[in-house]
């Protein structure tokens, strides 16, 4: 997919083509119950006590017939990899910074984890702050428990920076507050979990010989573990290392020390004897630790052409597919007998009533990732350094992050897995229209508190396509195209406000069958739209549809449909976009945005001749969002623009691009673009333009809206949320475009494309605004599973 949208924008002709995926929120005012499958990906969590301890005590937040640890790495082409770069985190790891270093490829960043038989949520840095608030977080291992904590925190940095608070100067032990959530990160350098001392070097062999005193724990961890509430604890790379063990102070075996009269036990009896300790430890009173236990297994290694010492590298380009490769050798010895002593461990626990136990069991998920390392990209070629290609660790931002997915699922289980649905990979093209329809009538609100206006009534409940309230709800959104004679409701003759580039009747278009089409839901009906009750229904109200061209075509369809009613003032198209249904007291409106957010051109041509362009994320475009308060409904969408070439900017730093060709600047996809700019639409549009500080909502489209709606509801209910999907209805109508019957002069400077992204008028869009009334008329039932409103 990746390949495919770097094509598209290398012809920005063909990158027009892309069929559009079309998803569209509706925001309403009055309180609404959430909808169960999506508030999993809400942005908040509880925060107290008593509920988090109930979340703790339960293994994981995943549903039974999904183990969040099998599945496959899939590219990721919703934008949301990376998460932060290594110019947006300043908390990377030197040996693990392999942006910085130079690492040339960059397609490792584009994957993400997927369970088998469900999907994962993106990680939201603002609810798991939220929910670990007035907490405290330990990692306790070797530099993968470094690289692990690191992930978090650059995770994290979207938030809020930590402050160092360590007590010592050793960067080996690491203490970081949030000072704003009051929660602290720690981590705690102890490769071998019990205590450890190097005792003799062999110059010819020059290995270092250790002394593992496998029943006494390193004091540098358990001094002070008590005072945490979670721990995370990993522990296997150090036990490759020679070793004499002692046990009840006495040498008891060693692994590889090659001393005589000393019996090998291999380092598979290091590893579990010192887990065994360390988890004894915390489960019961000598540990006096009353929170929950991680246990991270196994974090496999991937040297190719050698070992370690011995020229091996990691040199891959992409995961392995599932199935490709299998875990045996020593991963497979160390990651059987860390699941069996937490299982042991588990029970033990379960017993005495001790600490809660849970196994992060990432072993096979990283197994599949041998391109996820730094290898010789963690210094400088030229620096006069004696390094091993680095096999053992992973790259920030990297495959690791997937970690911080997992461990935000298995502690606060309302980020339960969502099942896949039957949407096949045509819902996932590459260009994504998201429609934000929102009803901003306020009164007696903490965010959108606008002068002047009267509280918006309740809807009359209206369900064409149900004949009772009780009977099982109807996704208008799943169903399929069937024949309509009656159609088309309105011609280019009878609506005067068509732009000449959906007048496809206008301009040739030789076949009309498309217009003879109507979308029916599975097993329901969907009446067409009623003007005589949409303006009934809107009297004395305004919306406002703002984005790019696409905005304006939706527009334009329902201008056109209400005009069997009355005929707006001015009745020819116009610049402005302003449009007036005298009768009625309805304004309509259309704000140029194309990107939503604050947007320049700096060159004229640019790699794609289609200009260079500096996009600012996180401030709205005051074009819109200087207007919204005059408005009861806006509707907002954005796409197609995000193909161009574009610097992209973040609280007024640069923080990567798209497809700039600027040495050292981080490629971070269109994809990237459109996720930001629409959560820094979502976040004004429920927070009224106010910075609380947090830096905005993480995850896909509908963890955007998700988030955006958890926020509106935290904030008092303030806004109230539907979703309208209508990807699956457009996917299947690529005969509606005006592909070339399309207004066009000479003296206008553009090329003329074969148009595949609008729609003619009339047409399928139309459909757009048939869902649009239900939805607003069905806005009073319980059972409309479509509104996801607070």
């Amino acid at each position: 997919m990746q390949k495919k949208l770097t094509t598209k924008l290398a012809n920005p002709a063909a990158a027009a083509l892309t069929a559009l995926a079309l998803l569209t929120i509706v925001f309403l005012l009055s309180a609404r119950r959430p909808n169960p499958s999506l508030v999993s990906y809400g942005s908040s969590a509880a925060t107290s006590h008593s509920s988090a301890s109930t979340r703790d005590s339960r293994q994981g937040g995943s549903p039974e017939s999904c183990d969040i640890f099998r599945g496959e790495w899939v590219p990721d082409d919703s934008g949301a990899l990376p998460y932060y770069t290594n110019l947006s985190c300043p908390l990377i790891q030197e040996h693990q910074n392999c942006m910085k270093y130079g690492r040339p490829d960059r397609g490792f960043l584009q994957w993400r984890w997927r369970p088998a038989g469900c999907e994962m949520p993106r990680f939201d840095a603002e609810a798991f702050l939220d929910a670990v608030r007035g907490r405290s977080m330990a990692f306790v291992g070797d530099s993968l428990a470094r690289n692990h904590m690191q992930s978090l925190m650059c995770l994290l940095t979207k938030v809020e920076l930590p402050k160092d608070v360590s007590t010592t100067p050793n960067h080996l032990f690491r203490t970081m507050r949030y000072e704003s959530y009051n929660f602290t990160l720690s981590v705690f350098w102890s490769p071998f979990l019990v205590v450890a001392n190097q005792s003799s070097s062999s110059e010819e062999s020059g290995r270092s010989l250790w002394n593992l005193y496998l029943d006494e724990l390193d004091g540098a961890w358990t001094a002070r573990i008590a005072a945490f509430d979670y721990v995370v604890l990993s522990a296997s790379n150090w036990f490759h290392k020679p070793a004499v063990f002692h046990e009840a102070g006495r040498v008891a075996a060693c692994h590889d020390c090659l001393l005589p009269g000393v019996p090998d036990l291999t380092r598979r009896y290091s590893l579990r004897m010192a887990l065994r300790a360390a988890l004894r430890f915390l489960i019961t009173d000598d540990g006096n630790f009353n929170g929950t236990v991680v246990v991270r297994t196994e974090s496999p290694m991937h040297f190719e052409g050698g070992e370690w010492d011995k020229g091996g590298d990691c040199r891959r380009k992409r995961p392995y597919k599932a199935g490709e490769t299998r875990m045996t050798g020593w991963d497979l010895d160390f990651h059987t007998l860390q699941v069996e002593e937490f299982a042991t461990a588990k029970a033990e626990a379960e017993a005495r009533n001790g600490a809660r136990l849970v196994l992060m069991d990432t072993t096979e998920a990283m197994l599949q990732r041998p391109d996820g390392h730094p290898s010789r990209y963690g210094h400088w070629p030229n620096e006069n350094v004696t390094l091993y290609n680095d096999c053992v660790h992973w790259c920030l931002p990297g495959p690791v992050d997937a970690w911080n997915e997992m461990l935000q699922q298995m502690l606060f289980p309302r980020f339960y897995p969502v099942p896949r649905t039957r949407c096949s990979s045509r819902c996932f093209v590459p260009a994504l229209s998201l429609l934000l329809v929102a009803a901003l009538a306020a009164s007696n609100v903490s965010y959108l508190t606008f002068p002047n206006r009267q509280h918006l009534p309740p809807l009359p409940w209206r369900n064409s396509s149900r004949s009772s309230r009780n009977e099982a709800p109807c996704d208008i959104f799943r169903g399929e195209w069937v024949p309509d004679p009656d159609a088309p409701y309105y011609t280019n003759d009878t609506c005067s406000v068509i732009h000449e580039h959906y007048d496809c009747m206008r301009f040739g278009k030789p076949d009309l069958g498309f217009l003879k089409w109507r979308w029916r839901p599975d097993g329901c009906d969907l009446p067409r739209l009623d003007p005589v009750r949409f303006l009934a229904v809107m009297r004395g109200k305004s919306m406002a549809f703002v984005g790019d061209s696409l905005a304006r075509n939706h527009m334009q369809s329902l201008i056109c449909l209400l005009t069997m009613v009355e005929k707006p003032t001015p009745n020819t198209p116009r610049d402005d976009g302003v449009y007036r249904f005298d009768k009625h007291n309805f304004t309509v409106a259309n704000f140029w945005a194309p990107f939503l957010v604050r947007h320049e051109m700096i060159e004229d041509d640019g790699p794609a001749h289609t200009g260079l362009w500096n996009l600012y994320l996180d401030e709205p475009d005051a074009t819109w969002a200087s207007s919204v308060a005059a408005f009861d409904y806006i509707v907002v969408s954005a796409s197609n623009w995000f193909y161009r070439p574009a610097m992209l900017y973040e609280a007024g730093t640069l923080v990567g691009c798209y497809y700039c060709l600027r040495p050292n600047v981080t490629d971070l996809t269109l994809n990237y673009a459109l996720r930001m700019a629409t959560r820094t639409a979502l976040r004004f549009l429920c927070h009224g333009g106010v910075d609380d500080g947090h830096g905005g909502f993480r995850g896909t489209a509908l963890e955007e809206f998700a988030a955006a709606e958890a926020a509106a509801r935290a904030a008092g209910g303030v806004v109230r949320m539907m979703l309208m999907d209508t990807t699956e209805a457009m996917v299947l109508r690529a005969d509606a475009h005006p592909s070339r019957y399309r207004g066009y002069t000479p003296e206008k400077h553009f090329h003329k494309y074969k148009d595949c992204v609008h729609w003619c008028l009339p047409g399928a869009i139309d459909a757009w605004n048939d869902m649009l009334l239900h939805m607003l008329t069905t806005g009073g039932s319980d059972d409309s599973y479509f509104i996801l409103g607070s």
